[in-house]
Formats: structure tokens, C-alpha cells, sequence
């Protein structure tokens, strides 16, 4: 892990020059001069690592070699206006070797790209930009090698591609992505996988994921508004978001999943400390996040000292903590993570991938964070007995069941020995007896009787016990409060040999870190309503199928109550209940929930777990129809939902707004065209910008003003939060040609409940639909609808006043807008047959019609 460079020093200056635009570059062999590096970046999938040293505003160039363990000295640059001091993303690094950094400069635009393996400048084309480019404040380059970059000035991001050629590369402007309606962007994160990642603080404190390609919302995500943001971390594939927070009391962390938005667990601090990193590690073989943080009152953030070229670290005390992300509890000190390193660690330095790039005494190391036998090394060296709740082992189950024979008899094994405990599983009478044991002593005194005939058990690196039966596959885990549960169901009624087991666990869709979701139809049909009251206790004798009845019914309550299970299974348990028609599984799910958002006295708790109600309003019109005393019981408890409790101020105040009108904007992201009317446009507009600026200054901002002083009335107001996450969404696979003939409705459209719109929701909901869109909507329909009508009428009675070739226009335009309304009929009846035969409208209109 040593570092392979030269060993030249300052005076090994190659040369110096000036490039054509007037950035001046000195081109070095050796390491920053001397100065410390006090910023370090990787590219996205660890080739390269560049450093960056605020002192002498130099970036240096090294590669990883392929197995992770090394670096190798590439090249280094002096960029004289480069920009620094910021916490934004100053420079970036992508898998080429190109480096792209913030100037101090406008023209031509405020940043540039090197190609640091030649030192060379690529050229840049921006189609009709202009003066758009200057104010960039975020840059990363992305997994497939394109540069992204937004300014937070002109609400603006730019996607940029190489263009390679034998001489040159020339970055070329692929698209530019409006950011609609952002007022205010506050933090923004580029992830490698083309996420854009947006905090705002409005009326709560919002962290959007968008997805730069589809430019459609993937998560989102609430928050107290009276947090402070202090850092986030992002897992490698994306999956898990990491957000720490503060008030003026307390310190709060918490594990968002980046698909759902869903909050999988939240951990309080029980005094106010600093969080300076988030980082995942190890998601392959026994995930937990490393938490690293200092006591807020004791120091201050590292600060630079420029008479001595080092780092004051002020005596700050930092400190490693390892938990389980979707679980945080127990924190475990992981000093000795750290501590087995070559070197001490200082800022800065970063974790990828499970190794950590870092820099001590002007030295630049990458080691391997996670050690090979990790699950062991948790165990015994941290003594980190918490659960891994992600059991990464696929490949050991799919391997394991392959190997068992369907004719292969039980082979009676004393124990089963895992990392952490030893499983026990002794056959008497035809059933089977299973236990838990740790150095010697039992830890759950009730042992589990299984009337099913076992084949084969394995226990896995989590710990975990496979077993292989008659009926299906088990998977056993242990949890102290507990006792021992089944965690996975997989193949009920199927065989060893079956090609099942090889599509379900090597599904491309299914992330590297999640097992397959159990077979819930099978475990749904098997569970018997009343399992609870003819089981008392494990004693009595039971069939095999009331045991397996019984399993069945605790996986499911274990689904239904833990946060992790329910925001990744919850919705498709709640469409199998509704599919299968069980009512009481139903309101058991229904109202677990509403539990995970507690009330207005526990607000922090709410934001966080708002999404939870998504699992509740995307199957609403199927609830509605078999459930509605539930689901109206539960519109009236969330009728009346404040967004802030503490902050009282912002909660009721003066404004104009009509009642039940939306607070806040409608965001969203759309790509800008490159033609030659927004081209033109475009130099209209900056060329009048300042005209513009002023005319709104001094004209439009004080006439409207003084129209809300004196014309309208501004009422005591307060902002109320809409309950119903999604509600009015749309699939998020979208088809054009299905668009156009069949298209998949909201749960807002396939909903008509009147209780709904006789509360505050409902109608607020209505109104911010029909002032968004549905009344320009509603115009554009009625003002092509009448020319339609003009111009057939003006055919069939002024045929004597008008020529034949107007008369032929007119037709002309008849048949088109009439084929076009046509198509909104025929939409009408593909869509719902039943409803467009039955509703007396249609034959209202089809008599007007016939009278025309």
C-alpha cells in the first residue's frame, strides 16, 4: 500500500506557460511543493484519486492500481485562480483521468477540465449558452464518464460528454436540465449513478432525489424544519441515505432508503455532538454504517494555519462508531477500525468501497477498510454482537440447496456453529427441537418444535440458519429480546431441483445487498386468521400444517412491525391482503402504519416517517371499496396535520392566500431545447437581463406590494401538511403508446370517494390540481372544442356565402379537430368501457350531436 512516485521536488519544474484563454499553469513532477493537501477526490469507480493543496493551488494526478492496494504518482498542475475556501465541490475526477475545477473567473466560464495524464485543456461547446455557464457552483463527473454540473444561480444543470478525437477531446454540451419552480436550492449532492440530490428548507425541510435521466422524483423525504443539516452519507449503490441533524438540543441520525424515502431507522444522540462523516461499509458481507463525530462544545472545525502550512487539529477528540443501518442501536467503538492502519489518520480523507484514501505527514495511502473475514473480526475484536440484518449470502443459500439431494434423510448434527452462536436441532419423536446456545449456556430457554421433516441445515456468515425441508426453505435468525424467529420463507411446495430457486436469487433486478422477498401468496394462503388462539403454547401437539400456519402468521407480524421489512414489503403486502382478501391482515397493516407516524407531540418522528402513509394511499380506491369505515377513520385523524409544532411563528401567520390554497411551488426538473428560437431567445435575454431586473424592482415589485397592503385582505393563516405522500402520482415506468390508449392512473384518479373531498385534504388537494394545470387544461379542450364547432357550423349554414376553397379549409380543419376530439371519446371508452356505456352524459352529448 505504499505509494509509487517520484521522487522529485520543486526544482523539478518542467516548464511554464500560459494557455490561450490566459490561465496561467505550472506543470510540477513532485508532490504539491512541499504544502499539505487539504482536499481529496476519487473518481466514480476508483481508478483514479486527485488532491488538491489550497496553499500553492495545486492538483495533483494519481491512479489506483487494479487491486485497490496502491497508488501511483501520475502528474501535477498549478491552477493560480483556482477556486477554494468553499464547502461546495471545488474540483472533480472522473475514471479518464480528466479533472474539471472552479475558477475565480467569468470568461469564458468559471470552470475548466484538464486531462491531468497530458496536462492538456479540453475544449468546451456550449450551443447557445452564452453567458449561462459562469456561475457554476456544483460539478461531479458520473459513472459513465459524463461531467455534471449545476449553477444554484441560474437554476440550471448541465450534463457534458467527451468527444474523443486523436488530438484533442473536445466536452460537449449534451443537455441542460431546467431546475423549475427550485426558489431557494440549499445543499446539493451529485451521485455517481445520475442522482441529484437537493436539500431546501421551506415549510419542513425537504431532501429530494432526482433522477437525472428519467428527470422524475425517486424519494422524498421530510424533515423538522427546525433541524440543521450537518453532513450526509450516501451507501456505494445508492441505496441508503444517511442524514445527520441538530437542533439546539439534541443530535439526531437517520437511515432513509433512497427508492421508497422511507425512514428505516433513526438513532438520538443523548447529548449534542458534531457528525463529520456518514460512510456504509461492508455491504456484502455484514453491512453497518461508520459514524465519525466530536463533542460539539469541545473544539471547533479543523482550521488551516497559513504561517505554517499544517493543519491545527486543536485537540479535537474524534470519535468511531459502528452500527447496524437499518437498526441503530448499540453503538460499537471502532477506534481499532482505525487503528489497525499504517499510519495515523487525519483529515482529510474519504472512504470508498470499503477502503479509505487518506494523507499523513504530506503522504497520500489507501488501505482496506474492511477486512476479509469481516463478519469474525465484528465479533471478536469489536465485540459487535449486533444483528446483520441484511444476511448478504445468495450465493452460499443458492449453493447450499443445490447440493442437497430431494431423496437426501436428515443427518442428526449436534450443533450448527455460527461466529457469534450455535444452533442446536435434535430430532425426537418426529419433531424436531431447535435451540440457540453461546459459550455453553442456553440463551432462550423455550425451544422451537418443528413437525416438518428436515433435510439439511447450514448457518451462514450472519449467523443465520438455513434449513431445507419437506415443505420449503427456512431461514432462522436469533434476537435476544426475541428469541428465535423465521426471517425468510422461500419455495413453498417447490423442489430442491427446481429451476425456481436459480431465477429468484439470481434476479439482475434484486439489489447485491437484499435476499429474496418470501412467497408471500404461499404464506398468505397459509395462514389461518385464528392461528394465535388455537396455539397457546409451543407444548400441545400440532400438525405440520397448523405449525406451518403458525411461522407463517409470526413472519408476517414481524413484516408488519419492523420499519425495514414494512418500507420495502409493505405495499406488496398490502396488495396481496387486498388480492386475497384478507380483511384482518388488512387493518393490521393499516393501522401499524399510521403507529409509525406518531402525533404532533412527537413531530420530529412524523416528517420522518410520513412515507409510511404511501403504503396506505397507493391501494386507497381498492381500501375504499373493501374497507371504508377504516380509511375514513383514518382521514379524519390526519385531517388537521401542523407541519411544526415548536415553531409556533411560522405555523400562523398574515397572508393573502385563499383558504385551503397550496404553500410553496410545484418543483420539477425539464430539459431546455437547443433550437434557433431558444437560441434567440436566449441572447434577448441576457442581453436585457438588467432591464428586466429593473423593470421588476422598481415597477412590478412595489405595485403588487402595495396591492397586498391595501387591497387584500391578509388574514391569520396557518400551513397544514397534506397527509397522503403520492397520493396523486403516477407510475413511474412510463409508455408513450400505452400513454396514449390506456394509461395507468393515480391512485387520485382511480379514487372517487366523497368522504375524501368533504375534508380539508380533499378539497386543498382539488384545488392545488385545478390551479396547477387542470384549468389551462380545461381552456385549451374548450377553445379548440369551439373552433371545431366554428368551423363545421360555418360549413352547413353559410355555404352560399362562403367560396368553395374556404369551404374546404373549413372542412379540412373539421376533420382534424374532429378526429382529434374523437380520440378523447375513444380514449374514454378503452379506458372504462362499463363507465362510458352506463354514464348518461355521453348520451346527453351524442343527442346535442344529432341535432347539430
Amino acid at each position: 500500500m505504499e505509494i509509487e512516485s517520484s521522487t522529485s521536488t520543486q526544482s523539478d519544474i518542467l516548464h511554464e506557460r500560459e494557455d490561450p484563454e490566459g490561465l496561467e499553469l505550472d506543470i510540477y513532477i513532485g508532490l504539491h511543493n512541499g504544502y499539505p493537501i487539504t482536499q481529496i477526490d476519487c473518481s466514480p469507480k476508483m481508478k483514479y484519486v486527485a488532491t488538491l493543496s489550497e496553499f500553492d493551488r495545486s492538483v495533483a494526478l494519481w491512479s489506483i492500481d487494479p487491486n485497490q492496494q496502491s497508488l501511483r504518482y501520475e502528474n501535477i498542475i498549478v491552477i493560480r485562480n483556482i477556486y477554494v475556501g468553499s464547502e461546495t465541490s471545488m474540483f472533480t475526477v472522473s475514471d479518464d483521468g480528466y479533472v474539471a475545477v472552479k475558477l475565480v473567473r467569468l470568461n469564458p466560464c468559471n470552470f475548466e477540465i484538464y486531462d491531468l495524464k497530458t496536462t492538456k485543456i479540453s475544449s468546451l461547446h456550449f450551443p447557445y449558452l452564452h453567458n449561462l455557464h459562469k456561475n457554476i457552483s456544483h460539478l461531479s463527473f458520473i459513472n459513465n464518464g459524463n461531467l455534471v454540473m449545476v449553477s444554484t444561480k441560474e437554476n440550471k444543470a448541465y450534463i457534458l460528454f467527451p468527444n474523443k478525437t486523436d488530438d484533442d477531446v473536445k466536452w460537449i454540451c449534451q443537455s441542460i436540465i431546467e431546475l423549475k419552480n427550485f426558489s431557494t436550492l440549499g445543499k446539493i449532492y451529485i451521485t455517481p449513478k445520475r442522482k441529484l440530490i437537493i436539500f431546501q428548507k421551506k415549510v419542513t425541510c425537504e431532501i429530494t432525489t432526482w433522477n437525472l435521466e428519467t428527470l422524475s422524483i425517486e424519494a422524498q423525504i421530510l424533515l423538522n424544519v427546525n433541524f440543521n443539516f450537518e453532513c450526509i452519507g450516501l451507501s456505494d449503490d445508492a441505496e441508503l441515505l444517511g442524514i445527520a441533524a441538530n437542533n439546539s438540543e439534541l443530535t439526531y441520525l437517520y437511515i432513509f432508503s433512497t427508492k421508497t424515502g422511507m425512514n428505516l431507522s433513526t438513532y438520538t444522540y443523548e447529548k449534542l455532538v458534531m457528525i463529520d462523516g456518514i460512510h456504509f461499509i461492508a455491504s456484502n458481507v455484514g453491512e453497518r454504517v461508520l459514524i465519525t463525530s466530536h463533542v460539539h462544545d469541545s473544539s471547533e472545525r479543523i482550521k488551516m494555519d497559513l504561517n505554517v502550512h499544517r493543519f491545527d487539529d486543536e485537540k479535537q477528540t474524534f470519535n468511531y462508531q459502528l452500527m447496524d443501518p437499518y437498526n441503530l442501536i448499540n453503538p460499537v467503538n471502532a477506534d481499532k477500525v482505525f487503528g489497525c492502519l499504517k499510519a495515523e489518520i487525519k483529515k482529510p480523507y474519504i472512504i470508498k468501497s470499503d477502503h479509505i484514501i487518506y494523507v499523513n505527514d504530506e503522504q497520500l495511502f489507501i488501505e482496506k477498510l474492511v477486512k476479509d473475514n469481516w463478519v469474525y473480526y465484528l465479533r471478536n475484536d469489536l465485540n459487535d454482537y449486533n444483528k446483520i440484518s441484511i444476511p448478504s449470502d445468495r450465493k452460499d443459500i443458492i449453493n447450499f440447496i443445490k447440493e442437497v439431494d430431494s431423496e437426501e434423510d436428515f443427518q442428526n448434527i449436534k450443533g450448527y456453529k455460527g461466529r457469534f452462536i450455535t444452533w442446536s436441532l435434535s430430532y425426537e419423536n418426529f419433531t424436531f427441537t431447535l435451540g440457540v446456545y453461546r459459550n455453553s449456556n442456553y440463551w432462550h430457554e423455550t425451544s422451537i418444535k418443528i413437525k416438518i421433516k428436515v433435510k439439511k441445515c447450514k448457518v451462514l456468515e450472519s449467523d443465520d440458519l438455513v434449513m431445507i425441508t419437506e415443505k420449503c426453505v427456512f431461514l432462522w435468525t436469533f434476537n435476544p429480546s426475541k428469541g428465535i424467529i423465521v426471517h425468510y420463507i422461500w419455495g413453498v411446495g417447490r423442489n430442491v431441483s427446481d429451476k425456481y430457486w436459480e431465477e429468484i436469487f439470481n434476479n439482475p433486478s434484486l439489489a447485491g445487498r437484499f435476499l429474496p422477498q418470501p412467497d408471500f401468496d404461499e404464506i398468505i394462503n397459509a395462514n389461518v386468521d385464528d392461528i394465535d388462539e388455537i396455539i397457546k403454547t409451543y407444548d400441545i401437539e400440532l400438525s405440520e400444517s397448523e405449525i406451518f400456519s403458525y411461522l407463517c402468521n409470526q413472519l408476517l407480524k414481524d413484516y408488519i412491525n419492523e420499519k425495514f421489512f414494512l418500507a420495502y414489503y409493505g405495499k406488496i403486502l398490502m396488495e396481496k391482503f387486498l388480492t386475497l382478501n384478507k380483511s384482518l391482515w388488512v387493518e393490521e397493516l393499516f393501522k401499524n402504519c399510521i403507529k409509525k407516524c406518531p402525533n404532533e407531540k412527537d413531530s420530529y418522528d412524523l416528517y420522518s416517517n410520513i412515507q409510511f402513509l404511501n403504503i396506505i394511499t397507493q391501494c386507497y380506491s381498492e381500501l375504499i371499496q373493501k374497507n371504508p369505515v377504516i380509511v375514513h377513520g383514518f382521514l379524519s385523524q390526519m385531517t388537521f396535520v401542523v407541519p411544526s409544532v415548536e415553531a409556533k411563528d411560522d405555523n400562523v401567520y398574515l397572508s393573502s392566500l385563499s383558504h385551503l390554497h397550496y404553500y410553496g411551488s410545484y418543483e420539477h426538473l425539464h430539459k431546455t431545447s437547443f433550437s434557433i428560437i431558444f437560441k434567440y431567445w436566449l441572447i434577448f435575454k441576457n442581453n436585457y437581463k438588467s432591464l428586466f431586473s429593473s423593470i421588476q424592482n422598481h415597477f412590478l415589485k412595489p405595485f403588487t406590494n402595495y396591492y397586498r397592503t391595501y387591497y387584500l385582505d391578509n388574514n391569520k393563516t396557518i400551513k397544514l401538511l397534506f397527509p397522503l405522500p403520492h397520493f396523486a402520482n403516477y407510475p413511474k415506468n412510463f409508455n408513450t403508446l400505452k400513454e396514449l390508449w390506456r394509461p395507468e392512473p393515480s391512485p387520485f384518479t382511480k379514487s372517487i370517494d366523497l368522504e375524501l373531498y368533504k375534508t380539508w385534504n380533499g378539497e386543498a388537494l382539488l384545488k392545488f390540481k385545478w390551479n396547477t394545470y387542470g384549468r389551462f387544461y380545461y381552456i385549451l379542450i374548450w377553445i379548440v372544442y369551439t373552433i371545431f364547432l366554428c368551423c363545421f357550423t360555418s360549413v352547413a349554414t353559410l355555404s352560399n356565402e362562403i367560396s368553395w376553397t374556404s369551404q374546404q379549409t373549413l372542412l379540412i380543419f373539421s376533420i382534424i379537430l374532429g378526429i382529434w376530439q374523437f380520440t378523447f371519446e375513444f380514449r374514454q371508452f378503452i379506458y372504462s368501457p362499463i363507465l362510458y356505456i352506463t354514464s348518461p352524459w355521453n348520451y346527453i352529448w351524442e343527442l346535442f350531436y344529432f341535432q347539430l
